[in-house]
């Protein structure tokens, strides 16, 4: 990604803000000007509203599925930790953003994923 520049304590939330909470526990880090990255909850953000105003979409965030339950390689169905089952129809579409777990929850359908 090109070359980097330290970064003092005291300019971190300038670059991450979510990072300011932790004070003086991030004391340094490296920005590369020329890497290419995004600010993850912002391309959320904006995907929702273009999912919901072009298609019509249903977007849930913040739903904690506990398990994907898939018959022959397809998701029939979403089942979350309060119980709610979702059930998904075969022309919709399910996106998984759940960092870490993504591969745990994606197991049933066999989907490896390079996080």
């Amino acid at each position: 990604g090109g070359p980097g520049h330290v970064v003092e304590t005291s300019g971190i939330a300038s670059f991450e803000p979510s990072l300011s909470s932790l004070g003086t526990r991030v004391t340094g880090a490296v920005h590369y000007p020329q890497a290419l990255f995004m600010h993850c909850a912002d391309f959320v953000q904006e995907l929702t509203a273009v999912l919901q105003q072009k298609y019509g979409a249903e977007v849930r965030c913040s739903v904690n599925v506990q398990r994907i339950i898939a018959d022959r390689g397809r998701v029939c169905a979403l089942r979350c930790a309060d119980g709610e089952e979702i059930v998904v129809e075969d022309d919709d579409v399910v996106l998984v953003c759940c960092g870490a777990t993504t591969s745990e929850l994606l197991e049933p359908l066999h989907v490896r994923t390079p996080i």
